[in-house]
């Protein structure tokens, strides 16, 4: 493998890590607002709604990530630890 080859397979590393710690940090914003109800003071009917009226997503794009919110909790460090997780690449034989 070629030096600037390693780097891109590096960098690549590097931004879907950051990218997963942004995941995460995103899916616990949304199950606080879903927990404390914020959709309704919004004026929205559901956190899914709310997500798509104030902030632009897809309805299937918000629905993913309120499911995501949903899932986590603090006995769930599993979760967190996959989301967080470095990505590498796979080394092949």
């Amino acid at each position: 493998m070629v030096a600037d080859d390693h780097r891109l397979q590096t960098r690549l590393g590097q931004a879907l890590a950051a990218k997963a710690s942004l995941d995460e940090l995103i899916a616990r914003l949304v199950g606080q607002v879903d927990q404390r109800d914020l959709a309704a003071v919004a004026g929205a009917s559901s956190t899914r709604a709310h997500l798509v009226t104030s902030w632009r997503m897809s309805p299937g794009a918000a629905a993913g990530l309120v499911a995501q919110a949903r899932a986590i909790t603090e006995r769930i460090q599993l979760t967190h630890n996959a989301w967080a997780v470095r990505y590498r690449p796979s080394r092949r034989s």
